[in-house]
Formats: C-alpha cells, structure tokens, sequence
C-alpha cells in the first residue's frame, strides 16, 4: 500500500475479497466462445485507526488506477505460449 505509505497513513490489516464470473464452457472448451470472465469485483477492507473514510476512498482510487493487474486485464497485452516437452 505504498500509496498509502506515501501519505503517512499506517494500515494496519488488509484483506481482499475477489469475485468473477467466468463462462465456464469457453473456458472448458465445450462452446466456441470466450474463456475469460465478464466480471470481476474487488472489495478491499483497510483498519486503520484515526483516518477518515474518505481518505481510504481516495487511496483505493489512486490504487485502481496504479495497478498492474488493473492495467493488464483492462487492455491488450501481447501473451506468447511456448509448449516444450519435458
């Protein structure tokens, strides 16, 4: 949470809540559609005592916006697969 590092807010737990719906036969291959999700929501929950609600708002945005994750899935990236045998 380097954002809000950054700040001199000290969190002191974290967790995150991941959710996605998938079309589970692209990803099965069982139909000629897409294998990747259509959704996926993210609920993070931050304790840190004496910061206001609206501070950890802004650093949740500043954190969506910095992501790698974020920036990945929500924008071409050149994959190359390579199959070997071992």
């Amino acid at each position: 949470m380097q954002p809000a590092t950054a700040r001199g807010i000290k969190i002191e737990n974290l967790e995150a809540e991941i959710h996605g719906d998938i079309n589970l036969p692209g990803f099965l291959q069982l139909a000629p559609t897409r294998a990747g999700f259509s959704d996926i929501k993210v609920n993070i929950r931050v304790k840190s005592d004496g910061v206001a609600e609206s501070k950890l708002q802004e650093i949740g945005q500043i954190l969506h916006k910095a992501s790698p994750v974020t920036d990945s899935v929500s924008n071409p990236v050149k994959i190359e697969i390579s199959t070997e045998k071992l």
